[in-house]
């Protein structure tokens, strides 16, 4: 008789600046980052977003592809910002001085 592991169940988010997409995804206890990737190529609901060549992260931290996943470990996919933040705040601090507050 051999004993298989328990899998592990992560969500895999994305947002494509219209909606978010996110599935849960079924792996093996063990499995890296890179494993996940190539199971979302698997499935077609994520697979043409291209995602392979995103940057991405773990719950907010960019990680590696060798990182080992946990049960309920959330892979995010980010996409380029679409302003400097540093810059958007300064141009916000203008404005009001500018408008006397």
């Amino acid at each position: 008789m051999s004993y298989a592991p328990p899998g592990l169940v992560i969500e895999v988010v994305y947002h494509d600046g219209q909606r978010m997409h996110s599935a849960a995804l079924r792996l093996n206890r063990g499995d890296t980052v890179a494993d996940a990737i190539a199971a979302i190529s698997q499935l077609a609901s994520l697979q043409t977003l291209g995602l392979a060549q995103k940057p991405f992260g773990i719950f907010g931290e960019i990680c590696s592809p060798q990182r080992v996943l946990s049960p309920n470990d959330r892979l995010e996919f980010y996409r380029p910002l679409l302003k400097d933040a540093k810059a958007a705040r300064r141009a916000r601090a203008e404005q009001q001085k500018t408008a006397g507050r």
